[in-house]
């Protein structure tokens, strides 16, 4: 066989090979993806009930009940909601979405995921909220999907890490770990958001009345985690603005 041929023959095996990877990526994904969105697809419902703790919590969206969506920019980025002649007119995705949240009759606050750049991720963080007397809007609880946290072993991953249990010193004095409304523990940096309001989500490294103390060592997931909660917020107040304009004209 000439030289010719034989560079012909090996350039042909070549490409069988990468073709026949290509394939078996392409089936891989194919078969992992359906898997991978309904772990993250529970994960948000989860999610969603562990924010408020209550048992039974039963979540309404906002689009398709009262026709709140999200308006974008030139940019596509989100700059507010309005709400239009028509509820459930068009699509809103998962991430612009905002949801009412009852117990039984009783509306006890509204849900939004909100997203900030941590280290190494864009974290996802499920926002709940509740109006205050004076007309704002506090946190009722926060769950950062763990699906987003690709922080740094050790030290970003800290701020979903739970309080140990079952300790000496906790033995010996009756120390006791946060825990969530439905008495599930929660991971120490969420619990600091529990009754915070936007002005107060402010990342300080050491610890002052009213703000979010970062971990040490991982300052930079720290305050990508509380920009999720901002954002999150942020969505709450926009979308249930909207509503109540309308509502008064």
């Amino acid at each position: 066989m000439s030289p010719q041929g034989k560079a012909a023959r090996y350039a042909s095996v070549l490409v069988l090979i990468c073709a026949a990877a290509a394939l078996g990526v392409s089936l891989v994904y194919s078969i992992t993806r359906e898997r991978i969105e309904l772990r993250k697809a529970q994960e948000v419902e989860a999610g969603r009930a562990a924010v408020f703790g209550v048992p039974g919590v039963a979540f309404r969206s906002l689009s398709e009940t009262e026709g709140v969506c999200p308006v974008y920019g030139e940019s596509q980025e989100l700059t507010g909601y309005e709400q239009r002649a028509k509820a459930g007119d068009s699509a809103v995705s998962d991430q612009d979405e905002v949801l009412a949240a009852y117990d039984g009759d009783k509306l006890i606050g509204y849900l939004a995921m909100g997203a900030g750049q941590g280290y190494k991720s864009r974290l996802q963080v499920l926002v709940g909220a509740s109006a205050s007397e004076d007309g704002g809007w506090v946190i009722y609880g926060v769950f950062l999907l763990d699906a987003s946290c690709q922080e740094t072993p050790g030290l970003g991953t800290r701020i979903k890490e739970k309080p140990s249990s079952g300790t000496v010193w906790g033995n010996l004095f009756g120390g006791k770990s946060a825990k969530a409304d439905g008495g599930d523990e929660m991971p120490r940096f969420w619990s600091q958001f529990k009754g915070k309001t936007y002005e107060q989500l402010v990342v300080t490294k050491a610890a002052e009345t009213g703000k979010i103390q970062a971990i040490s060592g991982a300052t930079i997931s720290s305050r990508g985690m509380t920009a999720a909660v901002r954002n999150g917020l942020w969505k709450i107040e926009k979308a249930c603005a909207a509503l109540k304009n309308h509502q008064e004209e």
